[in-house]
């Protein structure tokens, strides 16, 4: 969240964070600190594939391209310490994979204009020859496959971890549904909460490609960070949080 000169106080404010791991932690101190009752519901858990036999032989690999920041952590796990060829470039579908390929230690050499699979598989620069090897999960989309098979490009999806349900209490989903407003970190979030009937409750993502499953899904208050990282989805929950109500 951006500095200010004085911090508005959210008490009153009721905030739902769908999120896991750090970004949650960053999402609950902050709104924590101005006041705001918080509710962390994480809807989705993961569970990393202990074998990827794929990962021996990387020898045709041009592109390996990861489209979460799980993905990332679930490949790191795969590895096992082990190294990758040099000559790989790797490619993240937005900053919050990207930081997180970078923190692991790794080199980002492509981001698309737009963090969607769509942009990712349309402006991948491509070169004869070489695979592009996906690293995501039991739930991946199609849009990046398609954009780069229109392409005629090799493709070829490398499935690391799963992405599994957790469902909530009825004390939690009634949080829930009584919520100021829910954050969401994807897609199948965004699925997940729909069939907790939460479509009415205002939400607020980070990115394009998770904003049109829930709008898909009918919810009818969908907000979108301006950029897709953290600092960008406080400021977008704190305009949201603040705003002159009826």
């Amino acid at each position: 969240m951006n500095e200010r000169t004085s911090l508005p106080d959210l008490t009153g404010c009721r905030l739902s964070v769908t999120h896991s791991g750090g970004g949650a932690d960053q999402l609950i101190q902050t709104f924590s600190k101005l006041g705001a009752t918080i509710h962390h519901i994480p809807l989705i858990e993961f569970e990393w594939l202990k074998e990827a036999p794929r990962l021996q032989d990387l020898r045709d690999v041009q592109w390996l391209v990861l489209t979460s920041p799980q993905g990332v952590k679930a490949l790191s796990s795969a590895l096992n310490g082990h190294d990758v060829p040099a000559g790989i470039q790797w490619a993240a579908v937005g900053e919050s994979t990207a930081r997180a390929l970078r923190e692991a230690g790794r080199p980002v050499h492509f981001t698309p204009s737009q963090a969607t699979g769509t942009s990712l598989g349309q402006e991948l620069p491509l070169s004869a020859g070489g695979t592009v090897l996906h690293v995501t999960s039991n739930l991946s989309k199609d849009d990046l496959s398609a954009a780069l098979h229109a392409r005629g490009a090799s493709y070829e999806r490398l499935v690391l971890y799963r992405t599994l349900p957790h469902t909530p209490s009825h004390a939690e989903t009634a949080q829930l549904l009584a919520s100021h407003l829910v954050t969401l970190a994807s897609s199948s979030a965004a699925q997940h909460f729909a069939t907790l009937g939460g479509q009415q409750v205002p939400v607020v993502v980070m990115g394009q490609q998770t904003a049109g499953t829930a709008r898909e899904l009918g919810f009818q208050t969908v907000l979108v960070a301006r950029r897709p990282t953290l600092e960008a989805l406080e400021d977008t929950v704190l305009q949201f949080l603040t705003r002159p109500r009826m």
